[in-house]
């Protein structure tokens, strides 16, 4: 319906939606057909069906900012998009997402301190780098089943989060996505991933096993070190690339309950005690996954 003013923003075009409104093209804002009736004929409209929406800044589909102060929130469903930042260090609680959404942007909830509870509909995906950055009161969540790579620092420092679900849809886990989540107590990576990236679950200080599926050939540096919690660990023969070390500071891992192939013992240098010294020339003895050696001498002890 075009040839009208929207009250709020000033918009020129109306949609119509599914369920009988019509919705500002620029803003969101929702009519009634007897309210955009009267904006097409110059007479001025009632308030808006939905007063909420001014709490919103919408543009073509994108929600740019919310600009509400109820902590808890629920998104229009004109909104396609959840812009860069839109919630960014606010004091949100619980937020609905409509189906609509097909892409959460970088930051967008960023620093949301006091979010405990946002369920991610199937439509999404793409959820983008820094994404859930620092919320800190969010305890578990799960990724839909259309996103195929969690992007960089996703959920980095999200430190009450216990839970995650990863679809079968994921081939990647990117750099730091999930770094510093201190009480993520376990997690199933399924058998379509084939990468893990740098930092991926550094310093998950709750982790105390893991089972990295066959699919994985990539597995960045230092991925799984600080993991202080970890003591026991499954790695497939299938991976080929390996950028040293990835398990550094695991310091309760158990080396009889390692299984991974031979060829790779020194990903896991400054997991076990280092501190006994050889009786034949006082080097420093090292334990590894097969049996201690002199640092010195190379003699088996």
């Amino acid at each position: 319906m075009a040839g009208i003013i929207c009250e709020l923003c000033g918009g020129g075009t109306l949609v119509r939606q599914g369920n009988g409104m019509y919705v500002c093209k620029d803003c969101g804002t929702e009519y009634t057909l007897e309210a955009a009736r009267q904006l097409l004929q110059g007479g001025g409209a009632p308030a808006p069906a939905q007063t909420a929406n001014s709490d919103f800044e919408i543009n073509a589909g994108t929600l740019v900012k919310y600009k509400g102060v109820s902590p808890i929130v629920e998104i229009p469903r004109t909104v396609k998009i959840l812009g860069c930042e839109c919630f960014s260090g606010l004091s949100v609680e619980r937020v609905t997402i409509p189906d609509t959404v097909k892409e959460i942007g970088k930051n967008a909830f960023e620093d949301c301190k006091s979010l405990n509870s946002i369920e991610i509909p199937d439509g999404v995906t793409e959820i983008g780098e820094y994404a859930f950055f620092g919320c800190t009161s969010l305890t578990s969540l799960t990724i839909p089943n259309g996103v195929k790579k969690i992007e960089e620092s996703t959920f980095i420092r999200c430190t009450r989060l216990t839970s995650v679900t990863i679809p079968n849809s994921v081939t990647k886990i990117g750099k730091s996505a999930f770094n510093g989540c201190t009480n993520l107590t376990s997690i199933t990576i399924p058998n379509s991933v084939t990468e893990i990236g740098q930092g991926a679950f550094f310093g998950c200080t709750g982790l105390t096993s893991l089972t990295i599926p066959n699919s994985v050939t990539t597995i960045g540096r230092n991925a799984f070190a600080g993991c202080t919690g970890l003591t026991s660990i499954s790695i497939p023969n299938n991976v080929k690339r390996i950028d040293c070390p990835i398990f550094g500071n695991c310091f309760s891992l158990d080396p009889t309950k390692i299984q991974a192939p031979t060829h790779i013992e020194w990903l896991f240098n400054g997991c076990f005690d280092r501190t006994k010294f050889c009786p034949h020339c006082a080097g420093r003895v090292k334990t590894g996954l097969f049996g201690s050696k002199c640092t010195r001498c190379g003699r088996t002890i």
